[in-house]
Order: C-alpha cells, then sequence, then structure tokens
C-alpha cells in the first residue's frame, strides 16, 4: 500500500480504539481497568512502530519534525518527490489557479499552502494547443497537470506550446494515468535551458 493510504485507514484505528474505550465502561471494574491500559499501551506501540518514518530509508518522524517548514515539506510526498509538487504549488499566487484535468486523482494536493488559490478542473481529456492556452489565459493559470499517454493528449498539446507551457515533472505512475506538470507563462528558449519562470 502507498504511504497516502493512511488517510482512509487511520480514522478507522482511532475510531476503533474510541469504541473499545467506551465499551469497556460494562465491563467489571478489575477488567476495565486492564482493557483500558491495554488500549493505551496499543496505541502507543502503534505510535513507536510509525515514528521510523514513512518509507524503509527516508527520515523517522522525528527527524522530519526537526526541520524547517519548507524542507518538511518537502522532505516526503505521496510519490516520494515532492519538490515538483511545492514548485508548481508556489507559482500560484492571489486569484491564480492550479488547473488538471481527469488524467489525475488527487486535486486536493494542488491547493497552495496560502490557501487564496484556485483549483481548476478541465473536463476535456484531450484539449488542443489553443485551447490550452485560451484557458489559461481566461482562468489566470501558472501550473497545470496533463494526461500524457493515449486517453489524455493535453501534455502532447502543452509540449507543440514551449512558449506557454513549461515541464517540471512527470507524475509518479502511482497517482493514476500518467501525467505531467507544467508551469505556465511566457518562455523563451534560454528560460528553458535555464529552467526560470
Amino acid at each position: 500500500p502507498q504511504a497516502f493510504w493512511a488517510r482512509y485507514t487511520l480514522l478507522l484505528a482511532g475510531v476503533g480504539l474510541a469504541i473499545a474505550a467506551v465499551a469497556t465502561d460494562d465491563l467489571p471494574r478489575r477488567w476495565r481497568r486492564t482493557l483500558d491500559v491495554a488500549l493505551v499501551v496499543l496505541a502507543l506501540g502503534s505510535v513507536w512502530h510509525a515514528s521510523s518514518g514513512f518509507t524503509v530509508d527516508g527520515p523517522s518522524l522525528a527527524d522530519i519534525a526537526a526541520l524547517p517548514e519548507a524542507e518538511r515539506e518537502a522532505a516526503y510526498g505521496i510519490d516520494l518527490d515532492e519538490r515538483p509538487w511545492s514548485d508548481a504549488r508556489a507559482r500560484v499566487g492571489h486569484g491564480e489557479a492550479f488547473a488538471y484535468d481527469p488524467s489525475f486523482n488527487l486535486p486536493g494536493r494542488l491547493f497552495p499552502a496560502h490557501q487564496h488559490g484556485r483549483v481548476v478542473y478541465l473536463e476535456a481529456p484531450g484539449p488542443t494547443a489553443d485551447e490550452l492556452v485560451e484557458l489559461v489565459e481566461r482562468e489566470h493559470i501558472e501550473s497545470i497537470v496533463l494526461g500524457d499517454g493515449p486517453h489524455f493528449t493535453g501534455a502532447e498539446a502543452a509540449r507543440s506550446r514551449p512558449d506557454r507551457f513549461r515541464e517540471l515533472a512527470p507524475c509518479a505512475p502511482s497517482l493514476g494515468d500518467p501525467c505531467v506538470i507544467f508551469a505556465v507563462g511566457t518562455f523563451t528558449t534560454d528560460d528553458d535551458e535555464n529552467g526560470q519562470n
């Protein structure tokens, strides 16, 4: 299982422990106390087990917590490389947008930390380059995730306009269909070689 699946399963463990704690009220005092202590030990054991980190070779939770916020955000991501996502979100200012098409399944990770940007859904799986340019101008899009495969041709359309779209990184295969993160702007050949705006 992928590390991000914990958001679906941790809630169940917490609810289960709470229900078990409440259910002990009907037990005799001696059994109730024993079971309550066992639940606390179980919870602490789970935290201890998780403290080694999210991945086998990754940093521990204590090491991640000790990092400055910017480094902590980049230390771990859903696809094990958070930097391109962080860079793409940083491009989105107040009133601007991060867009995505149907190839991408986790739009919640597109919202910038300041929460004043927008996320725009692009319904068409195969927009033309001209449609993409019109969309980014109309919606003030600064970053976009586009599908890159037989069913989604947005990335191909964006690549045909290097003056407006610069490829930042591919999405991880675990995030759904193949897709690519693009920066949006007005680029020259020099910008593309230097990886700038």
